[in-house]
């Protein structure tokens, strides 16, 4: 048992499990701690700001890659027309002279660009006059 007592002397008085001598250290150990868990964080998440994610395998937002999204702008144009179905037909020209084309329902693009544009033309649509229906034309006949 001396031998151990001996050991934790040259540890220090906190190895002796004494609370006199451990409230004093301790203050300093949670102060170095606290100080040492802020740098950890600051550099985690500075370090998360620096790094833009692979847009194709997460879920953040557009905003989240402005520079994947200055470069697609600076070298793809687009145009778009519609077709006799309604929706919007959308071909990219690419940098390496290919074409991307897109095909995609009026609805689908409000929504997804500009939820304000999307609920004001559902306001707009909802007053407007509903499509004859199947029985509609049939009782005209």
């Amino acid at each position: 048992m001396d031998a151990l007592g001996k050991f934790r002397d040259k540890a220090g008085p906190v190895s002796h499990g004494k609370e006199g001598f451990a409230q004093k250290l301790s203050a300093h150990h949670r102060r170095a701690a606290v100080l040492a868990a802020d740098a950890l964080v600051t550099f985690l998440h500075e370090a998360y700001l620096e790094r833009e994610p692979d847009p194709v395998v997460t879920l953040e937002p557009y905003e989240r890659f402005p520079r994947s999204n200055a470069i697609i702008d600076f070298h793809v144009e687009a145009d778009a027309v519609g077709n006799e179905d309604g929706w919007v037909e959308v071909t990219f020209r690419l940098p390496d002279g290919d074409t991307l084309d897109i095909t995609i329902e009026p609805s689908r693009l409000l929504f997804g660009v500009d939820r304000e544009a999307y609920k004001y033309v559902l306001g707009l649509c909802r007053d407007a006059s509903l499509p004859p229906t199947e029985d509609d034309a049939g009782e005209a006949a």
